[in-house]
């Protein structure tokens, strides 16, 4: 039987550089291989107390979302980068840690030595599974997200869900904490954006790290105040997703949720906070067409236009249908 070795601090390193750099919504010419062919080289040229305080401005672009709507992505300073994903790559074992608390998480951290990016993507049939699964058990979901959630992280906040925000705030100025890798990642994600505390680069594939840590940093609290949370709930990125019954209020969910977002400076994103389950749509009527569409081997311009035109018209009557009393 063959023994699957875990990829070392190199390795690690190596991969958060050269699929792990450029925003994946770039096109294929945009390439970062050479950036982790001299990782070692650029690290042992660069004095280490530049590195430590060297900060820089990004640069943003945007892309299409759905009508006039764009999302900004960032493409940070290669050296800061550098620097954010050795922190990573050497302390690799204590996010693993941290992150296997998750009790409700679909995302594995799980590098990905060969592919196109540096982590494993998410198995969406999966949660489509997971979602049916509760609501064999309960009668509804509750779905919501977080509100423009990596525009709106704080900075601070990376530590806080390490190790608490209480703990944090005690030893603030303690040797041990400015010597923890909470502080130190705080540090230089706003070293990315020239210290800036509010937001981190959406982009890079350390930020999905650091929406991981702060995602289970809410889970940690929402089970507090939760009953069976495990048992009921399931998270992918800021989506969370919370089966109910007849002995839940939504009301209290909500609020639940809430007070766990504001906890970690983050607000609720209401527009999209949905019920699903009994007399509720289970999911998104669109989909199910678009998944059924089929392009021929001779597709043409009219073809994809169709497509198109298709999906915003079902997608238009189905946000014409959202939940009208949690939106009040």
């Amino acid at each position: 039987m063959a023994v699957v070795r875990r990829p070392n601090k190199h390795q690690r390193l190596k991969r958060l550089l050269e699929v792990g750099f450029f925003p994946q919504e770039l096109p294929p010419p945009f390439v970062s291989f050479d950036l982790a062919r001299y990782r070692t080289h650029l690290l042992s040229v660069w004095p280490a107390n530049d590195l430590k305080i060297f900060a820089s401005q990004p640069e943003y672009y945007s892309i299409p979302r759905f009508g006039r709507a764009r999302r900004r992505l960032s493409i940070i300073n290669p050296i800061n980068h550098l620097k954010v994903s050795k922190l990573m790559a050497d302390e690799w074992q204590e996010i693993r840690k941290f992150l296997r608390q998750s009790k409700v998480s679909e995302f594995k951290p799980i590098f990905d030595l060969i592919g196109p990016r540096a982590f494993f993507g998410l198995d969406f049939e999966s949660i489509e599974r997971r979602l049916v699964q509760i609501l064999s058990t309960y009668r509804s979901s509750l779905k919501t997200d977080i509100s423009r959630y990596y525009h709106t992280i704080y900075t601070h906040s990376i530590p806080w869900a390490l190790y608490g925000k209480t703990y944090c705030k005690a030893n603030l100025n303690t040797p041990a904490f400015k010597q923890s890798f909470g502080d130190r990642l705080d540090v230089a994600v706003r070293q990315c954006q020239q210290n800036q505390t509010m937001g981190v680069p959406v982009g890079p594939e350390t930020s999905r790290i650091i929406g991981e840590i702060i995602g289970v940093g809410i889970e940690k609290l929402l089970a507090q105040t939760l009953r069976n949370f495990a048992e009921r709930a399931f998270r992918y990125v800021d989506d969370i997703n919370i089966g109910f019954d007849e002995r839940d209020s939504v009301d209290v969910i909500l609020s639940s949720i809430t007070r766990a977002f504001a906890q970690f400076e983050l607000d609720i994103n209401i527009d999209k906070t949905v019920v699903q389950g009994v007399g509720e749509t289970l999911s998104p009527e669109w989909l199910s067409p678009l998944r059924q569409f089929r392009i021929s081997g001779n597709a043409g311009q009219q073809d994809l236009e169709h497509l198109f035109q298709k999906r915003s018209i079902l997608r238009r009557k189905q946000s014409q249908r959202s939940c009208p009393r949690l939106c009040a």
